[in-house]
């Protein structure tokens, strides 16, 4: 089925275009589908797909995780060439809503859902894209455990390689729009700016620290967390001086949770490789003098 429908958040990430929304999953209590859009996505930037959920049971019902540590939501993909990419995320780190949603009876939650976070895509090319979603529902008025609700499915979606000045345009884009009015806009556009991988985006989640959204914060920590890189880790050792205690703590948690496992602290490395390359260069020179000198001696007593 196709219809035309508007999903802006800026020009340059999502479009009014034509879109092939897919028919949707049936449930006893709920249905869903992904809304795809028909252009192609950039290699490197957000790959955000709107997604429905519309409650078709005659009660009041509840799903989401407050917590977000339960898992809900799983992806694959498979290239033109039948290689499988599997979901990336670890488990129990609440791949789903990390809310608790409400609907009455006929109406619709919609949100994005950014693929990248899930997958990741590696090369450009055409992907087919499988998905579940194990949603534990909860009736107003009947007691006992929530219902689990299991819906799955499959879409299609194309990458393109995207050049240095396309990325940093969409991220610029994304900053812009985190300053916008609208909650969930910002949501969103913080949520695309994480899910990116590109170098380019550690100096802008780095600025989107200052914003005064704490949805904004909270993304851009984890962002910076989900890279690691040293720029990463420097940028997360900086707002442990943030002004803000919420900032401050996340950033020792994300830092805590990159050393767990490590013999030495991310944010040592940097500092330590610094320190050891001096110290490495007159080691080495030392050891070459004396090589030198052992060589000399060597060839004065084969001349006597």
């Amino acid at each position: 089925m196709i219809s035309v429908r508007r999903y802006s958040l800026g020009t340059g990430i999502f479009l009014s275009v034509i879109l092939a929304v897919l028919e949707p999953v049936y449930g006893e209590i709920v249905t869903s589908k992904f809304v795809v859009e028909q252009e192609t996505f950039l290699l490197g930037g957000p790959i955000g797909i709107p997604f429905e959920i519309k409650n078709v049971s005659g009660n009041r019902i509840t799903f989401g995780d407050r917590d977000a540590k339960v898992d809900m939501f799983w992806f694959s993909a498979e290239d033109s060439e039948g290689r499988k990419i599997l979901d990336t995320r670890p488990s129990s780190r609440g791949r789903g809503f990390s809310q608790m949603i409400v609907l009455k009876s006929r109406e619709t939650y919609n949100t994005i859902i950014f693929l990248n976070r899930a997958l990741g895509f590696k090369t450009a090319g055409k992907y087919a894209v499988q998905w579940r979603l194990s949603l534990p529902i909860r009736k107003e008025g009947i007691t006992g455990q929530s219902e689990i609700e299991d819906l799955t499915g499959s879409l299609t979606i194309n990458l393109r390689e995207a050049s240095r000045s396309e990325l940093k345009a969409v991220l610029e884009e994304l900053e812009t729009q985190l300053q916008a009015p609208d909650v969930r806009e910002r949501r969103w556009a913080a949520e695309a700016m994480r899910s990116m991988r590109t170098p380019l985006v550690v100096e802008f989640l780095s600025r989107s620290l200052e914003n005064s959204s704490g949805t904004v914060q909270f993304h851009a920590v984890k962002g910076l967390e989900e890279i690691g890189n040293r720029h990463a880790v420097r940028a997360l050792m900086d707002a442990l001086q943030h002004e803000d205690y919420h900032v401050r703590r996340s950033a020792e948690k994300a830092l805590a949770r990159l050393n767990k496992g490590c013999l030495v602290p991310v944010q040592w490395r940097w500092s330590l490789w610094v320190a050891l390359v001096p110290i490495t260069s007159v080691v080495v020179s030392v050891l070459l003098y004396r090589r030198l000198r052992w060589r000399r001696s060597r060839a004065g007593a084969i001349g006597v």
